[in-house]
């Protein structure tokens, strides 16, 4: 019987989940974790006609968390590439028989401004929730130290996350423990901040604008503010 096909919405973000058959690992090795992104980017490069934006990432042993912003195409065709390769690619270095991954990926629609926020956060913070890092920044294979301006951003666009105006336009909101939801409550979505969007690493990208620094440095804030309360 034929699955069902995914509903999509043009302009829009996905939350994209892929996990290993079986809870099985997908990457074994540092080379593996390489390989994927640049698939990615090789499936940025294919598809350029389509706008596809890599939002955020993180590369867990068994499983991989995407926000994938579609423009002109739905989700589907950018991860059906992208897994048959790294299939093949797995399946052909480890000598591996049957599917490697669990069922379809996973995806779900991201329809706020405030779900973009939280789910971004969520991503960058499995590595910590799993136990493998202290800090989010320790985590080799995710975005989020491009988030913060430690390394340069490559691959991805953080421009609709850092410069959502629901983060930490004012500090107190934070300062007095309040979340996101009660941000949007008391100030509204208002208008988004346009910093530019260049494809494959947001304007906001360059680490030495204290402009920049400031955008991300609300970013660390409001993921630290998470850690706090585990």
């Amino acid at each position: 019987m034929p699955e069902p096909k995914r509903v999509w919405v043009p302009d829009s973000s996905y939350h994209i989940t892929t996990r290993g058959n079986r809870k099985s690992d997908i990457f074994k090795d540092s080379a593996d974790y390489s390989m994927y992104l640049l698939l990615i980017k090789d499936c940025l490069n294919y598809y350029e006609e389509f706008s596809y934006e890599i939002i955020c990432y993180c590369l867990m042993t068994n499983h991989v968390h995407l926000i994938v912003k579609t423009n002109e195409k739905e989700a589907s065709t950018f991860m059906r590439r992208l897994n048959s390769m790294y299939a093949k690619y797995f399946n052909k270095k480890y000598d591996y028989r049957g599917h490697l991954y669990q069922d379809r990926y996973f995806s779900n629609l991201i329809q706020t401004k405030v779900k973009l926020l939280e789910i971004s956060r969520y991503i960058h913070l499995n590595p910590v929730r799993a136990n493998m890092v202290r800090l989010p920044e320790d985590y080799n294979y995710s975005s989020y130290s491009m988030y913060i301006g430690t390394k340069e951003e490559r691959l991805i666009n953080s421009d609709d996350v850092l410069s959502n105006n629901i983060l930490l336009n004012d500090s107190k909101f934070f300062d007095e423990g309040k979340d996101v939801e009660d941000i949007e409550a008391t100030k509204g979505v208002g208008s988004h901040r346009s910093i530019g969007n260049d494809r494959g690493g947001g304007s906001i990208g360059s680490i030495g604008s204290g402009r920049n620094i400031k955008y991300r440095m609300e970013y660390k804030a409001f993921v630290e503010k998470a850690l706090r309360r585990q």
